[in-house]
């Protein structure tokens, strides 16, 4: 599937996604071709086996193809080969995540590079006020006026930076609401098709009775198809489940490394400051003067960057849930299998139970003599 291209290199899904849709037609036809190639595509689910050791593991093996998988892996290869009827709907689901995880990765990538390319500019600035533009102007204008214009212009390099990032945080989350947005619609029309379709073909199991054919076979096919119908439905939900909990890994994997490059940026810059201060003071030319109060805006400016950077354009640790609306789906859930077929089992008993009191001989009176019971 392709993505849309938004500002800043962010993707999101396409205005229209179409996916396959049901044909309860096929499902109908009660003999020939169809009904054995829908009858295959169940038993793929219903007589696959679990394998309980689906890797070949060796020793002293550094190629990857003999490590042990991850259960998730696991997880999707099962889901593929039981399911081969909601490929499409699982290539959206990942399509998806892709799209997730790029664009978190392209916000991060925007954030850090100019977080590290405005202070550079910052001390090329104060670099460029010392040595030139100081020794110039210190005679024209006031010393305090030179120092109230640089704390204007960088403190104009951090209103910049902010606007920036704010306007690079809302095309993100246009991108991501967007994203959500489809995907949930997606999601919701296969849902709601499997559930329309559980619903319709229930009553097939009674209906069938009044139609030609072995009203028997035909209740079998019906509740096998209700059966398989309704594990699309609860492995759908395991598919967007796993993929979600890979986007959500990958995410609080960013977050710790995100707290380190925050104490990095604001440490980093001091480091440097001290060590070049340090250096200078070993060769008998210390950091003093006008020099070294530059040396220590730079160390605040770069401090206050990494707060700034550290309140602007951040993911949300519960971005998901905030932005996939799931109260729309119909899940496995509502359908309420258990009590569906517990009814139809109960129906099924009782007219068993009618049609045999039915055709039940009269049995004769106690305690009367059979001449008079006959009379």
């Amino acid at each position: 599937m392709l993505l849309k291209e938004r500002r800043f290199g962010f993707r999101q899904f396409p205005d229209h996604i179409a996916i396959d849709a049901l044909a309860p037609d096929d499902f109908e036809t009660l003999d020939g071709p169809k009904r054995a190639a829908i009858d295959g595509r169940m038993n793929a689910y219903f007589s696959k086996r679990i394998p309980m050791f689906p890797d070949e593991i060796q020793r002293f093996h550094w190629s990857p193809r003999h490590w042990p998988k991850f259960f998730d892996k696991l997880s999707e290869e099962y889901i593929t080969e039981a399911f081969p009827d909601d490929r499409d709907l699982r290539d959206v689901i990942k399509t998806f995540k892709d799209a997730c995880l790029h664009n978190i990765a392209r916000i991060i990538y925007l954030k850090r590079r100019w977080q590290l390319l405005v202070p550079l500019a910052a001390a090329a600035y104060l670099s460029l006020s010392h040595f030139y533009l100081e020794p110039r102007f210190t005679v024209a204008l006031p010393v305090g006026t030179l120092w109230a214009l640089k704390g204007v212009i960088l403190a104009f390099i951090l209103g910049g930076y902010w606007l920036f990032m704010r306007i690079v945080e809302d095309s993100y989350n246009a991108a991501l609401e967007s994203s959500a947005k489809g995907f949930v619609n997606v999601v919701q029309k296969r849902m709601n098709d499997l559930f329309n379709a559980f619903t319709s073909f229930g009553k097939q199991i009674d209906q069938a009775e009044n139609k030609p054919g072995d009203w028997a076979d035909s209740a079998k096919w019906w509740t096998k198809v209700l059966l398989w119908l309704s594990k699309r439905m609860e492995y759908i939900e395991k598919s967007i489940q796993l993929e979600l909990w890979r986007i959500r890994v990958w995410h609080w994997i960013i977050n710790r490394r995100g707290v380190v490059m925050l104490y990095a940026f604001a440490i980093v810059p001091a480091l440097v400051v001290g060590s070049t201060a340090a250096i200078l003071a070993a060769t008998g030319r210390p950091l003093a003067g006008s020099a070294l109060i530059d040396s220590v805006i730079w160390v605040g400016f770069s401090l206050a960057l990494a707060m700034i950077s550290n309140g602007v354009a951040n993911t949300a640790p519960n971005f998901l849930s905030a932005a996939i609306d799931t109260d729309v789906w119909k899940l496995y859930g509502d359908l309420a299998l258990h009590d569906v077929l517990g009814e139809q089992v109960a129906r099924d008993k009782r007219r068993i139970l009618e049609e045999l009191n039915r055709h039940k001989p009269t049995p004769y009176p106690q305690n009367v003599p059979r001449a008079v019971a006959a009379q």
